[in-house]
């Protein structure tokens, strides 16, 4: 709408309800003329001015395809630096859209908080001191070494890091966070080789369990949603209501298409026992699913411990190759693990039972890629001061690296070539986009230096050497050199080419499609027995952890202009449990585990279960806890602190 008149006149939206989405970036791509444009790239460069470089969304499990803008700039010192984030088409992975995380959370990647030099016990080093400390701790640590590596790590990361530890005698490869598990059944019973979530309609079924996918995984949710409005049956099961359970109870019909769904509801933590009773429960929904053409079924963890989530990914798989699903093209199995790169982390022997070993039996060294356990977990300090020399390779000098005794300066995604596995075991490629920031290293590298210097080989040149070393000795990404990850193939619509029916401004794939890793054989079903949820007593409250989308957390807390869309610390109570409570819409309430609290805005509603407090991680500058637990609620006059 035209707001103002001649010189003030300005364009602006005028909707109600207003256009509020997490794909709302995607708006200045379709504008045909230029004349929507992002906040943080408006005034900054003149397109044509621009140099696109494929790369990859660093933050889920999707791995949406994107084109790096950028231009050398005289306040970055004459480096190349980031200027704005466009969608690049895979018609497989995000089609020609992004989320508005992808899009705006890249400003980390220059931030003036990052880590630029080495430290060696709180103080700047060379890398040179660096490395002799280093090498000093492992000589002497007698092979009792673990390692934990969190979302960013890429697959030349993992690798060098992998070699290094079992070169020392070590055995532990962890991942971070360990909040989710399955990847090894993903990797038999997920989507298969040429499989496309956009070929789902009429006749097929989706089923969304213990999952908040917009929150988790949004391109995922964009394409499931477009499944049902193409036709296909959409089921919602979680102990509280969700996005996805409001689109499924939104039905409707229109050119002899039906939009149907149903949302079912359970008890916290009872999502396995909830699916294996199913039939019983709901045998028309079960009827649905069983008898569709083509079955997907995303498997969160939300209200689950990790056993519980092991138990609840089993189930999944057991029903998929029961029903005939399993290795079906379009039919499968999706988890939406933390990270970008869980799925290579699985490939390359790294998991979250492992990190929950290395919890309960620290290690003399432990060195961590990327993860920051004191800054994500309440109770991580009570394991990790254990732990004899912690050595950090991470971006930023978070609380596990102001803590460590080593902490090596490593770069970011936009500063280093890589590739990352995304959750449909997709490997795909990201290009140097930037400029490096101070003296930081690709983490590869740092690793392979530190290799070299033990005697475990020559280090590699380039990560495509590396990727090429993995090539040959990872079976399953066998032929996965940089060279075949870079293909390309025609996609329809023509972005960029000569068909003009399509007058965005998404670009055209010039850095490759990727490769997928094909399925195993192993596709028997295994007892999935329920492991017990997490019960309070007395006054305490069972607490849920919830993943938003947007947060605090160290790396995107660095994306300012998203700032006034993160929500202020909040948990969620069900009207009853406020009640006895005492607590009103709106109260600051403290909630306490352990040793620990947090004081957050009450918000009460009917929309979760009684019984359990819903409390979102990384809004508060405390820890809060990774997975579900026992806590106390009690209404308290301290403000909420944004």
């Amino acid at each position: 709408a035209f707001h103002e008149r001649g010189r003030r006149l300005q364009i602006i939206t005028n909707s109600d309800p207003g256009f509020d989405t997490y794909f709302s970036g995607n708006t200045t791509d379709i504008c045909p003329v230029g004349a929507l444009t992002t906040g943080d790239f408006r005034f900054g460069a003149r397109p044509w001015e621009l140099t696109e470089v494929p790369s990859i969304s660093p933050w889920d499990a999707a791995g949406e395809n994107i084109n790096l803008s950028t231009r050398l700039d005289r306040e970055f010192g004459g480096r190349a630096q980031i200027k704005r984030v466009m969608a690049r088409q895979n018609e497989w992975v995000n089609e020609i859209w992004i989320s508005d995380k992808t899009r705006f959370g890249h400003h980390f990647t220059r931030s003036d908080n990052r880590l630029l030099k080495p430290t060696v016990d709180g103080r700047e080093a060379s890398w040179e001191s660096a490395y002799k400390a280093v090498l000093s701790v492992l000589e002497s640590a007698e092979g009792d070494i673990a390692a934990l590596a969190g979302g960013m790590a890429s697959n030349e990361d993992l690798y060098e890091l992998a070699q290094l530890v079992t070169g020392l005698e070590g055995e532990r490869l962890g991942y971070w966070q360990p909040t989710h598990t399955g990847a090894d059944l993903v990797a038999q019973v997920g989507m298969p080789n040429g499989s496309n979530l956009r070929q789902l309609g009429a006749g097929d079924a989706v089923l969304i369990i213990a999952s908040d996918l917009e929150e988790e995984v949004p391109m995922w949710r964009l394409r499931l949603k477009e499944a049902q409005d193409r036709g296909a049956y959409l089921a919602v099961m979680n102990s509280r209501t969700t996005k996805m359970g409001d689109f499924a109870t939104d039905t409707w019909a229109v050119d002899n298409r039906d939009v149907e769904g149903t949302e079912i509801l359970y008890a916290p933590g009872d999502a396995v026992n909830a699916l294996n009773t199913l039939a019983d429960d709901h045998a028309e929904v079960a009827d649905r699913l069983a008898t569709a053409e083509n079955l997907v079924v995303v498997a969160g963890a939300e209200g689950l411990t990790l056993d519980g989530h092991r138990a609840l990914v089993q189930s999944v798989a057991n029903m998929l190759i029961d029903n005939g699903h399993a290795g079906k093209e379009n039919s499968g199995l999706l988890v939406p693990l933390p990270g970008a790169n869980a799925m290579g982390a699985h490939y390359l022997g790294y998991t979250p039972e492992t990190t929950q070993d290395i919890m309960a039996n620290p290690p003399k060294v432990l060195i961590t890629l990327d993860a920051d356990p004191r800054g994500d977990d309440p109770f991580a300090n009570e394991w990790l001061d254990e732990v004899e020399t912690v050595i950090s390779l991470t971006m930023f000098p978070d609380a596990t690296a102001s803590a460590a005794n080593i902490a090596l300066a490593i770069q970011s995604f936009a500063e280093r070539d890589g590739t990352f596995t995304n959750g449909e075991r997709r490997v795909q490629r990201f290009y140097t986009a930037q400029g490096p920031m101070g003296e930081a290293l690709p983490a590869w590298k740092a690793i392979a230096n530190l290799r070299q210097l033990l005697g475990q080989g020559r280090a590699k040149l380039s990560a495509a050497a590396v990727m090429l070393d993995i090539s040959k000795n990872v079976a399953v990404f066998e032929g996965m050199r940089y060279k075949a990850l870079s293909r390309t193939e025609r996609q329809f619509p023509d972005v960029g080419g000569e068909d003009k029916y399509y007058g965005g401004t998404a670009y055209q794939n010039n850095g490759g499609v990727g490769m997928q890793i094909a399925l195993s054989d192993d596709t028997s079903t295994s007892d999935a027995k329920a492991s017990k949820a997490v019960h309070a007593s007395g006054d305490e409250m069972v607490i849920v952890p919830l993943t938003r989308l947007y947060n605090r957390e160290t790396k995107f807390a660095e994306t300012l202009l998203v700032h006034p869309r993160v929500a202020a610390p909040f948990a969620l109570l069900n009207a009853s449990d406020a009640d006895k409570l005492g607590v009103a819409d709106g109260d600051s309430v403290e909630i306490s585990y352990g040793a620990h609290s947090v004081v957050v805005r009450a918000g009460v509603t009917e929309d979760v279960s009684a019984g359990a407090v819903y409390l979102p991680r990384h809004l508060t500058d405390e820890p809060t806890p990774l997975t579900p637990t026992a806590g106390t609620v009690v209404k308290t006059s301290t403000p909420v602190l944004q």
